[in-house]
Parts: structure tokens; C-alpha cells; sequence
């Protein structure tokens, strides 16, 4: 499925989550997923910060199985283009 990441910052901003961009996001991803093992090539990874997991340690997970953009709490983390939003 195709999302548009133009609507999903719009959303963010909206509900005063976004925090920054870093980088040049690409128009669209072709899907989104919080598991780096489930991945795909021009995905979005959402880093999320749970008690027992940080989905930042799984960045270079998210990279290496083709993750275009994260969205991150902690830019600095990533190598990736980013969506950064409130922690």
C-alpha cells in the first residue's frame, strides 16, 4: 500500500507531534511497519519506544532491509531520512 508522507508529517504537525525533519523525505513509501524484520524496500520504520525494546537499537535493521524514512524520536540515531516527532 502506498502512503503519501506529505499527509502523514501534515497529520503530525496537526496534532503538534512533529518536531523536525531530517532530510529530504522521499513523496511516497510504499508501506510502514514498527518491526525492522518486516521491512520492505521503500518503507517507512517507526522507531517505537516500549518498556522492555527501543525501536531505535533496530535502525541498521531498518536500513539494511530497505527502509527509506524513520520516524524517530531521536534523529541522531538514524542514518536515514526522519521524521522526527515528540517523545
Amino acid at each position: 500500500m502506498r502512503f503519501a508522507l506529505a499527509s502523514i508529517t501534515s497529520a503530525l504537525e496537526a496534532a503538534g507531534l512533529l518536531v523536525d525533519v531530517g532530510g529530504e523525505l522521499p513523496e511516497y513509501v510504499e508501506g510502514i511497519s514498527d518491526d525492522s524484520r518486516r521491512v520492505n524496500p521503500n518503507s517507512l520504520f517507526i522507531a517505537v519506544r516500549g518498556a522492555a525494546l527501543d525501536g531505535h537499537d533496530y535502525l541498521d535493521c531498518a536500513t539494511k532491509n530497505g527502509a527509506s524514512a524513520a520516524m524517530v524520536e531521536v534523529y541522531t540515531r538514524s542514518a536515514l531520512t526522519a521524521v522526527v516527532v515528540a517523545r
